[in-house]
């Protein structure tokens, strides 16, 4: 785990609001491990230090698994709960398999590129898009990194700005009759929300490449609010 962190979210909108938030990373029962954030202060603080060092089952409902490159990782929805070794026999048969000193829970460093404002992360890790680029195609099997960059908006290449998101995932939704249905669990969303989604060609001395941006980031460049 990480410790807790701050976020600003909706910065220069009517909705900016400060955020708790902390990073986690699952041991899998098929020994895959997959990272997941909890956001809000309920969630960010049922994972706290009294934990390290002691063998926790996690049990979470109601998430959004997301994949990327294969990569899975967790989101969490507003339907999230999370229950901490539930005196359940699923909880005391995955502790007899996994009773090794490695899947003990510890603290990990919070990445220095999250930290402080705006513009001092401006200057964290700080590369060119060709770095970028090539470090991407270099190392597929890397599962993320941070940097920055500064760039050039070349174009706006979205012929669509914005989508109507599931109120639980943020996924796409289609309309039937007189409903939206969500394109991820196939549920009604009953409070969809219009969010952005903009594809833009970007540019430095070194390249030109694509990025896609969403809701809060969008809002902050072009300034926009709801």
């Amino acid at each position: 785990m990480k410790p807790i962190e701050q976020r600003m979210l909706g910065k220069n909108t009517s909705r900016e609001r400060v955020c708790n938030m902390r990073e986690i990373e699952l041991l899998l029962l098929e020994g895959e491990k997959v990272k997941i954030t909890l956001w809000g202060d309920i969630l960010a603080n049922m994972v706290d230090d009294d934990l390290l060092g002691k063998q926790t089952v996690f049990i979470a409902t109601g998430l959004l698994v997301k994949e990327y490159e294969k990569l899975l990782s967790f989101g969490v929805t507003s339907s999230t709960e999370v229950f901490l070794d539930m005196e359940i026999p699923a909880s005391m048969e995955i502790l007899s398999r996994h009773n090794a000193e490695k899947v003990l829970p510890t603290m990990i460093e919070v990445d220095a590129s999250t930290q402080g404002t705006i513009e001092e992360q401006m200057f964290y890790n700080r590369k060119t898009l060709k770095e970028i680029t090539e470090l991407r195609y270099s190392n597929i099997q890397q599962k993320e990194f941070i940097c920055t960059v500064k760039a050039k908006i070349e174009e706006i290449k979205s012929r669509n700005w914005w989508y109507m998101s599931c109120d639980k995932c943020f996924c796409g939704t289609r309309k039937e009759s007189n409903v939206y249905i969500c394109n991820s669990c196939g549920k009604e969303a009953v409070n969809p929300k219009p969010r952005y989604v903009i594809n833009l060609e970007i540019s430095d001395h070194t390249t030109r490449t694509t990025c896609t941006i969403f809701n809060e980031e969008a809002e902050r460049i072009f300034e926009w609010t709801n």
